[in-house]
């Protein structure tokens, strides 16, 4: 959650896609390529598990690489082609 005004009374739940950085937030960062926060009010993005994969900012879900490719790490942001 996060405030960016004085005199608050109650704190704003960060958007799904996006993550607060803690107690004391003012502001919220969307999640980077290569990982999800699928939550409203997280306060951290996971990494995209193993063949799935997201290339562009604030997911809330990775998608599965397609047929075809790979990829067997997390976090990725793009799959490899089977060779």
């Amino acid at each position: 959650a996060y405030w960016n005004e004085t005199g608050a009374t109650s704190c704003y739940s960060c958007a799904a896609g996006a993550h607060s950085s803690g107690t004391g937030a003012t502001t919220c960062h969307v999640c980077a390529a290569g990982t999800y926060q699928n939550q409203t009010g997280g306060t951290e993005c996971h990494r995209c598990a193993a063949g799935t994969y997201w290339n562009g900012t604030a997911a809330t879900s990775c998608y599965g690489c397609a047929k075809g490719t790979y990829f067997s790490g997390t976090g990725a942001m793009l799959c490899y082609g089977c060779a």
